[in-house]
């Protein structure tokens, strides 16, 4: 039986990191669909559409707002 698909939603500015991200889980051999967004106000809107299986977000861009991402 095949794995479900994993909807990844990344909050990251930089396309290096993205990057680094994404070959870390086909290193972890997991099927992924990734959504990458760099503004906040873009993250929450795709946050709430997809409700993403795992979130990955850069401390900076989130800093004074995780409480409020963790429970949209």
């Amino acid at each position: 039986m095949r794995a479900k698909k994993l909807t990844v939603l990344i909050l990251e500015n930089s396309a290096a990191d993205v990057e680094l991200i994404e070959n870390a889980l086909r290193a972890a051999n997991l099927d992924f669909t990734a959504v990458q967004v760099d503004r906040e106000q873009e993250f929450y809107r795709v946050l709430l559409e997809l409700s993403p299986d795992l979130i990955f977000a850069d401390h900076a861009l989130v800093a004074t707002h995780e409480r409020s991402a963790l429970t949209a």
